[in-house]
């Protein structure tokens, strides 16, 4: 219940045996080997880097018998998000409307599928399956070596190579718009800090036909890089001022 501000559950689940139903025992307010520690935490607070982060404290604090302590000063989720709500954002307001200027956010991607949605229900079954496709030794061996000769992030190699196979199966469209996850957490201060940084951006490309791929990759890293700087903007802000909202947008769909 979020009005209420409950966004975390605990719960143990203990394991007896036939035989303990009838003895009490003495260590009953301690976890045994069998017994299971069941957490449950909403997402509004919680993202996937908050997961390690949360098992490490509890790791330790068992370990030391204590609770990890905290210093007054230091920055918690709460200040984080006062400080988004404060901090001028209009650089980066003007590099994303730069980004996505002349850009049609309703546009979809031509891309093949084996059954077409209905133009007069859009409305989602939310049924779904997974396809995986595994790469072999030698070419993921390939693609390190290229990234590392070429000073590149596996994200930016992954990324280029994703539009290249996005120009292919829409027969030629140089305008890509895909979205992806952004750890958000651009400060030092937020590395430690449990919480919801998580992000998903637009990285759209105008690319040239005429481009070699060192060409195509060395674009992306540079496009990379810009965002990365500017990646604390949210997402409904980016929506907002294009007049959109999620619901309607057709490149938060295709995913990298």
């Amino acid at each position: 219940d979020l009005s209420k501000g409950r966004v975390i559950r605990c719960h143990i689940l203990r394991h007896y045996h036939q035989s303990q139903d009838n003895i009490s025992c003495e260590n009953d307010d301690l976890l045994s080997e069998n017994d299971h520690l069941l957490i449950s935490i909403h997402h509004a607070m919680f993202d996937g880097a908050s997961v390690s982060i949360f098992l490490r404290d509890l790791s330790l604090a068992y370990e030391n018998n204590d609770l990890i302590s905290v210093d007054d000063n230091s920055l918690e989720y709460i200040d984080y998000s006062v400080h988004e709500h404060i901090m001028d954002m209009s650089l980066s307001r003007e590099f994303w409307h730069s980004q996505l200027e002349r850009y049609n956010i309703e546009y979809s991607l031509t891309l093949p599928v084996d059954r077409q949605r209905s133009s007069t229900n859009q409305q989602r079954s939310g049924l779904s399956s997974i396809a995986e496709i595994s790469f072999d030794n030698e070419l993921c061996t390939s693609f390190l070596n290229y990234a590392s000769s070429h000073h590149l992030t596996l994200f930016q190699l992954g990324l280029s190579i994703f539009y290249v196979f996005l120009f292919k199966l829409t027969h030629g469209d140089t305008d890509l718009c895909v979205a992806s996850i952004n750890a958000n957490r651009y400060r030092s201060e937020l590395v430690n800090m449990i919480g919801m940084f998580v992000s998903t951006l637009p990285y759209r490309i105008e690319l040239d036909p005429q481009w070699s791929f060192d060409d195509l990759v060395k674009y992306v890293q540079e496009k990379c890089l810009s965002i990365l700087e500017y990646s604390h903007y949210p997402l409904q802000h980016i929506l907002g001022d294009n007049r959109s909202s999620q619901s309607n947008v057709s490149f938060l769909e295709t995913m990298f």
